[in-house]
């Protein structure tokens, strides 16, 4: 599990990824069968990326991550074409689903 926290205290939420972290979210997924990416966006909720989330949205450098009241997380990769929704509470689900 990589984990990125913001401060930051409401939407949107920006996680910078430089070269080193995504070098080393790639040599996980090398060594591990599947790598979660964990956005903690500031007191709100996480947002949890599985391996094929995170290749999907593709972050050139930033991931964003937006959310109103009482509705999913909008998650954007730094090209900002490709986003997805996810819910608040995919976070355990994901992991223990993986450990099955």
């Amino acid at each position: 599990m990589y984990v990125k926290y913001s401060t930051s205290r409401l939407s949107p939420w920006t996680f910078g990824f430089k070269s080193e972290h995504r070098n080393e979210i790639a040599n996980l997924r090398k060594e591990l069968r599947e790598v979660f990416v964990t956005l903690a966006c500031g007191l709100d909720g996480v947002v949890c990326l599985g391996s094929d989330e995170y290749q999907q949205i593709g972050p050139s450098g930033s991931i964003r991550v937006a959310r109103q009241l009482r509705q999913k997380y909008v998650v954007k990769g730094g090209n900002r074409k490709n986003l997805m929704r996810i819910g608040n509470n995919e976070f355990p689900t994901k992991v223990l689903a993986a450990l099955r």
